[in-house]
C-alpha cells in the first residue's frame, strides 16, 4: 500500500495544537453559521451533508497541520472535528433562542409601556428560568431538553404538512443526522489514510512524474540499478518512449516545499483490450537530496 511508503513524522505540541485550534474556530465557524442560517429555514439532509463535508475539509487542514497520519489518531482527529461542528450548531441554536427571549421581551407590552430597554442579561436569565421550569434544568442542557420535549418538525419549510417528533425520536433524529456527518467525513478520512502526504509540509504529494521506460529484458537490470541508486546507469538505461510492452519508472514528490522522502514507483506496461495496462512491480524511496538528482539526470514528462 502506498500509505505505508512514507512515515510520518512524530506530531510535535505545537503541532497539535495548531491542528486542535483548527478544529476548535473552524468546526465553531461552520456549526453557528449553519444555526443561523437554520433559525430561518432548515433543509433536512442537505444541511448534515453539507456540515460533513465542511468537517471533512476542516479535519483534512487540522491532520496537516498536525502531521497526523496513524490511524487510530486520524480516527480521533475525525471524530472529535464532527463532534465540534454539530456541538456548535445546537448551541448556536441555543444562542438564537436567547435572543427569540430578548426580542420578544423587549417587544413585550409591559417594556413598550415603561419606555424601559430590557438588558440581554436579563433575558438570558428569564430564559434560564422558564427553562428550568419546563425541564428542571437550565443552560445548554435545558434547552435541548427543551426542544426534545416540544419537538422538531421534519418537513419542507415552506409546507404546513410537517412530521413532528417529540421525545425519543427527536434523540434518534439527532442520532442519524450526527451519523450522516460522520458518514460524510468518513469519505475524507478514508481519502487520508490512502494519500500519500509530506512528512515535512502535510501537503499532498503531487501527481506522479514518468522518469522513462525500457524493454522488459532489463528489467533486472532496472531494479538493481535502482537498489544501488545509479542514477548514471538508469539514465543510460531509459529512454522517454519505450513502446509496449515495457518496464516504466515514476516518481511522485512534494511540490511545495520538495523537503520528502519521494516514492520510486517500478511498472510493466502492456496493451490490454482495453488499452495500455499498468500493473506494479516495485516501490522504493528516495531522500529529498537524492530525488533531486534524479529529476537532474533522468529524462521524465509532466
Amino acid at each position: 500500500m502506498e500509505a505505508n511508503i512514507s512515515a510520518s513524522r512524530t506530531p510535535t505540541i505545537l503541532s497539535l495544537l495548531a491542528a486542535l485550534l483548527i478544529i476548535m474556530i473552524g468546526g465553531w465557524l461552520v456549526g453557528m453559521a449553519v444555526a443561523m442560517v437554520g433559525s430561518f429555514f432548515y433543509l433536512v439532509i442537505v444541511f448534515p451533508i453539507g456540515m460533513g463535508f465542511a468537517g471533512g475539509r476542516i479535519a483534512e487542514a487540522a491532520a496537516r497541520a498536525g502531521r497526523i497520519r496513524e490511524k487510530t489518531r486520524l480516527l480521533v482527529l475525525f471524530l472529535l472535528t464532527a463532534l465540534v461542528v454539530y456541538g456548535a450548531f445546537h448551541y448556536g441554536r441555543y444562542l438564537v433562542f436567547q435572543l427569540g427571549t430578548w426580542l420578544e421581551l423587549a417587544s413585550s407590552d409591559a417594556a413598550r409601556s415603561t419606555g424601559g430597554k430590557v438588558d440581554l442579561a436579563v433575558a438570558k436569565a428569564y430564559a434560564n428560568y422558564a427553562l428550568k421550569q419546563e425541564t428542571s434544568h437550565g443552560g445548554f442542557l435545558g434547552y435541548l431538553l427543551y426542544r426534545a420535549q416540544t419537538g422538531i418538525s421534519i418537513g419542507k419549510f415552506y409546507s404546513e404538512n410537517r412530521l413532528q417528533l417529540t421525545g425519543v425520536l427527536t434523540w434518534l433524529y439527532w442520532l442519524l443526522e450526527f451519523g450522516l456527518i460522520l458518514w460524510i467525513m468518513g469519505g475524507f478520512l478514508k481519502d487520508q489514510q490512502r494519500v500519500l502526504h509530506c512528512e515535512a509540509c502535510g501537503r499532498r504529494l503531487g501527481r506522479e512524474k514518468h522518469l522513462g521506460g525500457t524493454i522488459p529484458a532489463n528489467e533486472p537490470l532496472l531494479l538493481d540499478l535502482l537498489k544501488r541508486r545509479d542514477v548514471t546507469e538508469l539514465g543510460k538505461l531509459l529512454v522517454k518512449e519505450a513502446g509496449l510492452p515495457s518496464v516504466e519508472l515514476y516518481m511522485r514528490k512534494c511540490d511545495t516545499c520538495g523537503q520528502s522522502t519521494s516514492v520510486i514507483t517500478v511498472r510493466r506496461a502492456a496493451l490490454g483490450t482495453k488499452g495500455v495496462v499498468l500493473s506494479d512491480v516495485s516501490k522504493a524511496t528516495l531522500p529529498p537530496q537524492d530525488s533531486t538528482l534524479f529529476l537532474q539526470q533522468l529524462q521524465f514528462e509532466e
